[in-house]
């Protein structure tokens, strides 16, 4: 048995079995930068299915259940924060919102990010989720 403040205290590590637990965007941000000094770029901007893709659902109502379910607008959360003395900008993206794919909107935010941090002279960081295969085949096969 594992406690949640246990897992808190350690990044989501058990202690006993070292499994990583998964960690949201928000929660990864706040485990790097100094408290209350992120600031999120583009919170705005929003995926939309200008390709109409087809499926068992759409595009539309898959991006809407995952707004609801992650209280995120896309798979990427991008900004400014303090990681001890530096401003450095951060690009996280968010496993539990489509699996952190990357659609438009993830590509804008990181490139807006990019921008912004080339001008402003940081650093940049940017943690990337994603589905590992998408094929059940190995490689070379």
């Amino acid at each position: 048995m594992v406690f949640d403040k246990e897992l808190d205290e350690n990044l989501k590590v058990c202690t006993h079995c070292h499994y990583h637990f998964p960690i949201s965007a928000r929660e990864r941000i706040h485990s790097l930068v100094e408290t209350c000094t992120f600031e999120e770029m583009d919170a705005d901007m929003t995926s939309v299915d200008v390709l109409n893709f087809t499926g068992a659902s759409s595009y539309t109502s898959k991006l809407e259940k995952y707004r609801k379910s992650t209280g995120l607008k896309d798979a990427v959360l991008t900004g400014i924060g303090k990681i001890g003395e530096h401003r450095t900008a951060l690009g996280v993206m968010d496993f539990t919102f489509l699996g952190g794919s990357m659609g438009s909107v993830v590509g804008e935010n990181l490139f807006c990010l990019i921008e912004t941090a080339t001008e402003k002279r940081l650093p940049v960081i940017i943690i990337s989720t994603s589905e590992w295969m998408r094929s059940r085949e190995p490689m070379g096969k």
